[in-house]
């Protein structure tokens, strides 16, 4: 069974994301910058899923390596110029073999870009740095646009320091993503050949669910009216688990942030440097 990875959120800078995301009771991990022009400010989850809030750090250098092919870039930048740099754009699963998926993909029908290898400094506790490795690549259908769902291969391990993994809100980690898809079948049919077979809307995963939703049902759920922006399914919304919703809540409000009770999720709505709706769910 496929696992959730991380996701892509695209942002215009990451000093506005830092501050919403501190806002909202997330501990954000130092920046990390990519060889190929982009940095990111993440999110990391005891559940081993994170958010990656993506910036442009190099315009130049992020031009000419998305010119050379660079499929995750081609990515973003369509993402950034058809939607805008406030959002959700992608979807990380887990690869235990990125070569062997990409060929499998290939065979599929799927536009599969190259395979993107980099390395990257983490910082460490002690102030050191340690280097993680990743094989990635992009596969792409017509029918979904602006969401798109990438395989991602460590090849090495993931040094994140365990106290980014503490949140002061409570949580634990991704435990769903709600995608607004309506009575989309051949995007069903790209999900479904990715991540796995769709039951009642529902595609499980190891350690999380992607949820192809209605317009009705994403009203209901999460309190999310439908967007005219969109030529195709795009990622809403994202679940998290937390251990006490009503800290959470009382963390939110000490902050100043709005959110609203709807069935057993708290609610709260799309900002600057939040592209997308955050809904915590208490752990049973």
């Amino acid at each position: 069974m496929n696992s959730l990875d991380h996701i892509v959120l695209p942002v215009a800078n990451l000093l506005a994301t830092r501050t919403r995301l501190a806002a909202l009771g997330f501990t954000v991990a130092p920046d990390g910058h990519h060889p190929f022009g982009t940095s990111n400010s993440c999110v990391f989850f005891k559940n081993d899923t994170y958010f990656e809030p993506l910036a442009i750090r190099d315009m130049d250098i992020y031009q000419k390596e998305a010119e050379r092919g660079n499929g995750f870039l081609q990515r973003d930048r369509l993402y950034r110029r058809n939607i805008g740099e406030n959002g959700f754009s992608m979807i990380a699963l887990t690869s235990n073999d990125a070569e062997s998926e990409r060929k499998e993909y290939l065979a599929l029908g799927y536009d599969c870009g190259p395979i993107v290898s980099f390395r990257r400094d983490v910082a460490q506790p002690d102030g050191s740095n340690r280097q993680i490795a990743i094989n990635l690549f992009i596969t792409s259908s017509k029918s979904s646009p602006d969401l798109a769902l990438f395989s991602c291969q460590w090849l090495s391990e993931k040094v994140f320091d365990d106290a980014h993994k503490v949140h002061a809100n409570g949580a634990v980690g991704i435990s769903s993503i709600a995608i607004a898809i309506g009575e989309n079948d051949a995007a069903q049919a790209y999900f479904e050949s990715i991540a796995g077979n769709a039951d009642n809307g529902e595609i499980a995963l190891d350690n999380a669910r992607l949820l192809l939703m209605s317009e009705g049902e994403l009203k209901q759920a999460y309190g999310i009216e439908s967007s005219d922006e969109r030529s195709g399914p795009s990622a809403v919304c994202v679940d998290l688990i937390v251990t006490d919703i009503f800290y959470t809540a009382v963390v939110l409000r000490i902050s100043g942030i709005d959110s609203q009770q709807i069935g057993k999720r708290l609610i709260v709505a799309p900002a600057d440097g939040q592209g997308y709706t955050i809904a915590f769910i208490e752990q049973e």
